[in-house]
This record gives C-alpha cells, sequence and structure tokens, in this order.
C-alpha cells in the first residue's frame, strides 16, 4: 500500500501534469496510484516541487516510472 492517500484531493493538488517528464496517459498523482503503462521519457522530475511530495515527507522521484511511495 502507498505511504500517499490514493484520493482526488491528492490527484488535485499533484504537479505531475507540469513535469517534463509526464507520460501520455491522461493520469496524475503517480506516487500514489503506481506506475504509468505508458513508456516514460526521463526528461526532469518535478516531484520535489510538488506539495502532495512535501505533505508525506517523499525522498525519491519519477514515481510515473517506478513504484508508488511506499
Amino acid at each position: 500500500m502507498s505511504k500517499v492517500p490514493n484520493l482526488v484531493e491528492n490527484w488535485a493538488r499533484c504537479e505531475c501534469g507540469k513535469c517534463p517528464s509526464n507520460p501520455p496517459d491522461q493520469k496524475t498523482c503517480y506516487c500514489a496510484r503506481g506506475t504509468s503503462p505508458a513508456r516514460v521519457e526521463a526528461k526532469g522530475c518535478l516531484c520535489g516541487d510538488c506539495p502532495v511530495y512535501k505533505e508525506f515527507g517523499l525522498a525519491t522521484g519519477y514515481y510515473c516510472a517506478e513504484e508508488a511511495a511506499g
């Protein structure tokens, strides 16, 4: 189970949509919802700037390409 609750409130605050590496899958809040089914091209990561990331004390990034925060 993810450390970040998979809630609409977290999706709304998430910064994934602004990320240069955001995959074309219409999904957000990968730290709560898990990896993208689409291919992720690493072009930089905004996870560290995200309010959801900060609130839950996350320490890594690229959740779109890796497991949800646990």
